[in-house]
């Protein structure tokens, strides 16, 4: 479900907004939210900021980045199953010009997931891969 986003600014780094993800019944007490968690880790990481250094600007309902990734592994579900074969590219985007480095690999249950640093990977014999950098070749033992 998309949350309200926030762009908020501090005097640490002005020219890099940090975008956070907020739960609030409405965008009024989300800027209130997005506000005090931004100073809540500047505090944490020993900055001494106040209410008024955080400037924030809503950005509307967004997916957060969970979401995505989590929209990114149903699709590559949808589309291969448990046991096809592919090819795990050790660059993204994938490059065939060092077909030495690729591994052609099965893949395992569970299939493609979100890892708990929401990042989408896939499952495949003996370890997981980034899902950008495996590509579909066909299905093993069909």
């Amino acid at each position: 479900m998309p949350e309200r986003a926030y762009a908020v600014t501090t005097p640490i780094h002005p020219d890099e907004p940090h975008v956070y993800y907020v739960t609030a019944p409405n965008a009024r007490k989300g800027y209130s939210k997005a506000r005090m968690a931004c100073l809540r880790n500047a505090w944490d990481a020993g900055f001494d900021l106040k209410f008024g250094d955080v400037k924030v600007k809503y950005l509307g309902l967004q997916e957060t980045p969970r979401e995505i990734a989590q929209r990114k592994c149903d699709a590559f579900n949808a589309r291969h199953r448990i046991g096809e074969t592919v090819k795990c590219y050790p660059f993204i985007p994938p490059v065939d010009e060092d077909e030495l480095l690729v591994k052609v690999l099965a893949i395992r249950e569970p299939g493609a997931f979100v890892m708990a640093s929401g990042a989408p990977v896939v499952a495949v014999a003996g370890d997981c891969w980034a899902i950008e950098a495996v590509m579909s070749i066909g299905v093993l033992n069909a």
